[in-house]
């Protein structure tokens, strides 16, 4: 059950789409699972797959997965986004993955988060905020980088400490100072 679990987060969060569902029932079938949908799903053609989303929420329900409730499936999705950015924060934290991407993941996932009523956090908008600013700061090298790294693992560890989130301890950006005007532009500005 393991596969079809995992094809549910996918198809929960949309990384799974309907064309790749008839696959996922055949080898459902081929590993002893049988519901009736799941027959039907597997039966389908790959170029006619417009009953298949429909079809594998209907198996998955069957198979007594996941009930086929449209709550049921916004709270899946929920936790399925809630564990990706757990886990990219983990990693973040053991210094395992890319920054870069990992924060932008984050950011992206939070805002997406944020905005779902099923979240239930408005601090999820905040902390959204503070991994965007930072993944602003990765790409634009404005920041210390030590200062960088402590400040997206602060964003990591509050974000791992759970519901209610507080507002993060993140470094504001730094930006440059201002470049100072050439002669000519200060003689330009004065003409006109």
């Amino acid at each position: 059950m393991n596969e079809l679990d995992s094809a549910a987060d996918r198809f929960a969060v949309g990384y799974l789409p309907g064309e790749d569902l008839p696959m996922v029932a055949a080898e459902a079938l081929a590993r002893g699972h049988d519901t009736p949908a799941l027959v039907e799903l597997a039966c389908l053609h790959r170029t006619d797959t417009r009953d298949a989303p429909a079809l594998f929420r209907t198996a998955l329900a069957e198979l007594g997965l996941v009930e086929d409730t449209e709550a049921t499936w916004s709270a899946r999705e929920v936790d399925v986004r809630l564990r990706r950015v757990e886990k990219d924060a983990a990693a973040l934290l053991a210094g395992e993955e890319d920054y870069a991407e990992q924060v932008s993941r984050i950011a992206s996932e939070l805002y997406y988060l944020a905005v779902t009523p099923e979240a239930g956090s408005p601090e999820l908008a905040d902390l959204a905020t503070d991994f965007d600013g930072l993944r602003w700061g990765l790409e634009d090298n404005y920041w210390d980088p030590d200062v960088l790294r402590d400040s997206i693992h602060e964003g990591c560890r509050t974000l791992l400490a759970g519901p209610p989130w507080s507002k993060s301890k993140v470094v504001p950006v730094a930006l440059p100072p201002p470049t100072p005007s050439r002669w000519w532009q200060k003689l330009f500005r004065s003409s006109t």
